[in-house]
């Protein structure tokens, strides 16, 4: 480890386009940025950073090596809570904070993640990598990603006071729903499991883009 540490300073100190932009980050970046943003955004962009570290970081237990991204649900809800925080990075203090926002997109990411894991199944099977579908199998994931999009549609139809956001939101759960469908009954390596998945993304964006500007 220490000599790991070590090779990490001494890349540092080469002159290298990738050792210009940290330089280039630290000095003029970084000081704008506690400038101009409060120190809420910090705090919440330092735990981000956290986050994205645990979620790669490979921690020795009793000469067993356990990362956190390889804990079942673990690595899912990581990706589906740091998506969510996203949203909240432009809000100034707790208050103003949008929360159907988050909930609804921490509850896609985690859902569209989970999908991903069935490309998977065979490999974390192999390494013995804990994911939904690697232990239960497709179907019965696919139907425990149906009920958790219901809850998420329940849970922000509920708190949401915002009628447009409340459509939006429909039409998002609809398409999931449809998604997780054709992924479970095509199974492994489908554009279900990627392409369609990522087109969530792009269902919320021209829905809300529609309704807000209607």
């Amino acid at each position: 480890n220490r000599n790991k540490i070590k090779e990490s300073f001494h890349s540092l100190r080469q002159v290298t386009f990738q050792n210009f932009m940290i330089l280039h980050f630290i000095l003029i970046v970084l000081p704008l940025l506690l400038k101009f943003i409060s120190w809420f955004q910090i705090q919440l962009f330092i735990v981000l950073i956290i986050l994205a570290w645990l979620y790669a970081f490979a921690f020795v237990i009793n000469g067993k090596r356990y990362k956190l991204k390889e804990r079942l649900l673990i690595k899912n809800l990581l990706i589906g809570f740091t998506w969510g925080a996203l949203t909240i990075l432009p809000f100034t203090h707790w208050g103003s904070i949008y929360w159907p926002l988050f909930y609804m997109v921490g509850f896609q990411i985690f859902i569209g993640s989970t999908l991903r894991d069935f490309d998977d199944i065979d490999h974390d099977r192999q390494f013995n990598i804990k994911t939904l579908p690697s232990i239960l199998g497709i179907q019965k994931t696919a139907s425990i990603l149906q009920l958790v999009n219901g809850i998420g549609l329940l849970m922000i139809t509920a708190i949401c006071n915002d009628t447009p956001f409340k459509i939006i939101t429909g039409i998002a759960c609809i398409w999931r729903a449809v998604n997780i469908y054709f992924a479970s009954k095509t199974g492994k390596q489908t554009a279900w499991t990627q392409t369609w998945n990522i087109a969530t993304c792009v269902v919320i964006y021209v829905s809300s883009l529609i309704i807000y500007s209607s």
